[in-house]
């Protein structure tokens, strides 16, 4: 009987051995990610959501430091979202940074998903050196200027959120050029771009979300959004848009959200917008629209059209025959 406990303890050892050097090893934090992470500590002058006092350099990056996520097999932080709440509940608005951003920061050559979301004072060079980065998020901060082009080399990145920031000129036609991977574009709210959408944002052909809402981007509605078949989230109010609304928008059949008030949109409304199948928010009000209502299944409420004197029928008032 002792032999026998001998023999199938020796074994057990061995694997709780194993098992424990394998674990140890796949998390233990990569020195290079975790020097850029320190210089991106110290870099950082003031934060509210007090994440980063577990940024200690005595303890493993992977497995003790809040906001960071590694690759279980290599030790490389594929995720950083150093000022979100530790409860996702929380609403993070109220979040203050202060401080610059360390260059040391794109040696995270395997991040993956970045949110820097926050910060009071802004820049970060060439985020294009990320070339892993499928989420970039720098939005609710107080970017200036023009839209970084190097962004453009971020060929795998499936969301792009920069909302809430002051961004100013056009949007870049190369931008959209090497993106084919691009799910979500946010660049709405408290930016200032101008200029017309690019032509080669046809290229988004994975595109789902298009927010470009609240800024001052004029010219018409490429009708060749039609093409991006995938679209369920379009919006593009209060902007300075003119021309009709294009019929191609109606063969966006998962179209569920269509917001294109507050323009300066003029002629009808295409039929087959009004009645695509999955559309259930829709807002052409404050615009310069004609003619009449088409019939369409869902109720949309009056608020959705109203604004523009020359349209009629339900839900607004019937039109004048004479």
């Amino acid at each position: 009987m002792e032999t026998f406990k001998k023999h199938h303890l020796i074994p057990i050892f061995l694997i709780i051995l194993a098992s424990s050097i394998i674990f140890s090893s796949t998390l233990a934090c990569n020195a290079i990610d975790k020097e850029a992470l320190l210089e991106f500590k110290r870099g950082i002058e003031s934060e509210s959501s007090g994440q980063l006092k577990t940024w200690d350099p005595n303890t493993d990056c992977c497995t003790s430091w809040n906001n960071v996520k590694c690759d279980n097999k290599t030790g490389r932080v594929v995720n950083l979202s150093p000022f979100r709440p530790s409860n996702p509940m929380d609403v993070d608005i109220s979040v203050f940074v202060t401080g610059t951003i360390s260059p040391f920061l794109c040696n995270l050559t395997s991040l993956q998903h970045l949110d820097l979301g926050h910060f009071q004072q802004f820049y970060l060079e060439n985020p294009g050196q990320l070339s892993q980065l499928t989420y970039l998020s720098l939005a609710q901060n107080i970017l200036t200027g023009s839209i970084p082009t190097s962004i453009a080399n971020l060929h795998r990145l499936k969301t792009l959120n920069l909302s809430y920031n002051k961004l100013s000129g056009t949007i870049p036609t190369s931008l959209f050029h090497s993106m084919k991977s691009l799910e979500n574009l946010y660049l709405q709210q408290n930016n200032k771009f101008t200029g017309s959408i690019p032509s080669s944002i046809v290229n988004l052909l994975s595109l789902v979300y298009l927010r470009l809402d609240n800024n001052s981007i004029s010219g018409e509605i490429p009708t060749i959004i039609g093409n991006l078949k995938n679209l369920k989230i379009i919006g593009l109010s209060s902007n300075e848009l003119t021309g009709k609304i294009p019929n191609s928008l109606g063969e966006l059949s998962q179209l569920s959200s269509l917001n294109l008030d507050h323009n300066k949109l003029t002629g009808s409304i295409p039929a087959n917008v009004l009645n695509l199948m999955n559309l259930e928010v829709f807002d052409v009000s404050m615009n310069q629209l004609s003619g009449k209502i088409p019939p369409h299944k869902l109720n949309f409420p009056a608020s959705s059209f109203s604004g523009n004197p020359g349209l009629c029928d339900a839900p607004l008032p019937p039109c004048n025959n004479s």
